[in-house]
């Protein structure tokens, strides 16, 4: 770059560091915090932190670089964690750009606010008790919270991939203490990235040319690309990334950690944990078939029967549905859900060139190596979710990673998100005692896996034949607490052993898996 290049940095350098000084004196509780003598040396070290570390993200075009300004918010705990909201990794996926894959964030003038959550992406489904208050298009955004620690030593990483199947929840549904203090207070960084949901990120046409399958699959990628240039601006260490998720979310992470076309040589990230995951990709000719009728409905073909696997009749579609308001789009997609439970777009298909695959058992053969946690919540998770963990931990395994099993046994709150308050603050419910402590041993598992790839020194990983786990569960009248055991789920593990192939429908789900011959070494 010449000399006039630098000086030009320089100068906005300078001025973003004026707007930085303004924006952070008008943060009340910082002013709180400055008014106690004995924190104000802590304050201002944190504010050089936030001055020197995070404000800036670079972006690259061409041979130039251009500094971003982020106005963060800091929590109220001395100013010693620190959140950023409202991040955009993509540009907002509107107009033309709608059923587009995600592309780059357009420069800014002046200070981004960071202080608050934006929109959740688009949706409205029955099958959900949260319904999002707020959602738009532009919603392409990652959520990150950080320690004040991870500004002088970068932290390890967790990028949480939230539940719903691509089609409800949000990335803004978590209280921000239960974020702060779990990860961000314990030396993690913690991202969750918004990703389009329903059609918006699911719509299948008959020509692949037209409109990407899995467009979800790619902001998810695109959210990943994002961290991997820009997480140490805000405190997180690029080569130490966990990617982490429940239900669909999980479903998702193991998509990723098994694909050996995202990323094989383990750059975006390293461990994975799955929570509650029922594995498997949804069906793509239903999903085609959930796309032509929202195409009947929004008036965009004359009838259900005038399909063509022409790329001009996949164009035509697609301009059709791009004219429509965004929630016209989802009144149609609310409708067809509520008519028939099977008519809501979820989940992501297998198809190239993400998920390369023939079938599921040569999808999950000879993965990328990766350390893992997986589990399921105890009796009221389905067969189907800890047969899942139980395939996907010992297929990895096989491939040579680490894998640490585990059942979550609490017998009082064991429902399929009940241990998603003890991580990200959500489904909360009153605790008693036992779970008072089981607060405060669970959390501790996930970071000390992210941190250090080991969950707790006794926890031995998966090996053959003993089908070990970590029973957690806490009883404070009987001395129980989370402890090794062996035989996961022995008796219903053996009977699905002996079926030449058993079929997910059984659990309402759509593809068949194949037999457990390919685990049997």
């Amino acid at each position: 770059m010449d000399d006039a290049g630098i000086l030009f940095r320089k100068k906005r350098f300078e001025d973003a560091m004026h707007r930085l000084h303004y924006a952070l004196n008008k943060c009340e509780m910082c002013k709180k915090i400055e008014q106690l003598q004995d924190m104000q040396s802590g304050l201002l070290k944190v504010r050089q932190q936030i001055i020197m570390s995070i404000a800036r993200v670079l972006r690259r075009q061409g041979r130039t670089q251009q500094a971003i300004d982020i106005c963060a918010s800091l929590e109220s705990n001395a100013c010693e964690q620190i959140r950023f909201e409202r991040v955009p990794y993509a540009a907002p996926p509107v107009g033309k750009l709608r059923f587009e894959k995600p592309q780059e964030a357009p420069k800014w003038k002046g200070i981004w606010d960071a202080t608050e959550y934006g929109p959740a992406c688009m949706s409205n489904s029955s099958t959900t008790t949260s319904p999002q208050k707020w959602v738009d298009e532009d919603c392409l955004h990652l959520n990150i919270f950080a320690g004040a620690d991870c500004f002088e030593t970068p932290c390890p990483v967790v990028f949480y991939v939230h539940g719903g199947g691509f089609n409800y929840d949000s990335a803004v549904m978590f209280k921000d203490g239960a974020l702060v203090n779990n990860f961000g207070g314990n030396g993690v960084v913690l991202v969750i990235p918004g990703v389009r949901l329903g059609f918006f990120g699911l719509l299948t046409l008959p020509s692949d040319d037209v409109v990407p399958r899995n467009l979800a699959a790619y902001d998810l990628l695109a959210a990943m690309q994002f961290v991997q240039k820009e997480i140490q601006h805000f405190g997180g260490d690029p080569n130490s990334v966990t990617m982490m998720g429940h239900s669909g979310g999980a479903v998702a992470t193991a998509q990723f950690a098994f694909s050996k076309q995202i990323d094989p040589d383990l750059k975006l990230f390293q461990k994975s944990i799955t929570m509650s995951m029922a594995f498997g990709f949804s069906d793509e000719s239903h999903m085609r078939n959930l796309t032509m009728e929202l195409a009947y409905r929004a008036k965009c073909i004359p009838s259900r029967n005038f399909v063509s696997s022409s790329k001009a009749f996949a164009e035509g579609v697609v301009h059709c549905l791009r004219q429509l308001d965004s929630f016209e789009l989802l009144r149609i997609q609310r409708q067809m859900e509520d008519e028939d439970p099977d008519g809501k777009p979820e989940g992501l298909i297998m198809t190239k060139p993400l998920f390369d695959a023939q079938s599921l058992e040569d999808f999950l053969r000879n993965p990328p190596v990766r350390s893992m946690m997986t589990a399921f919540n105890h009796t009221t998770d389905t067969q189907m979710i800890f047969l899942s963990a139980y395939v996907v931990g010992h297929a990895m395994r096989m491939a040579g990673g680490k894998v640490y099993l585990y059942s979550y046994e609490n017998p009082r709150h064991s429902l399929h998100t009940d241990d998603l308050s003890y991580i990200m603050g959500v489904h909360t419910f009153k605790p008693d005692a036992n779970e008072k402590v089981l607060a405060v041993v669970y959390p501790k598992l996930f970071v000390d896996f992210i941190r250090s790839g080991n969950p707790r020194q006794d926890w031995i990983p998966l090996q053959k034949g003993l089908d070990n786990y970590m029973h957690i569960d806490v009883n404070i009248d009987n001395g129980t607490l989370p402890h090794m055991a062996i035989g996961y789920k022995k008796e219903v593990i053996d009977y699905w052993k002996m079926m030449k192939k058993f079929d997910m429908a059984l659990t309402k789900e759509r593809n068949e898996v194949s037999s457990f011959k390919f685990l049997q070494k």
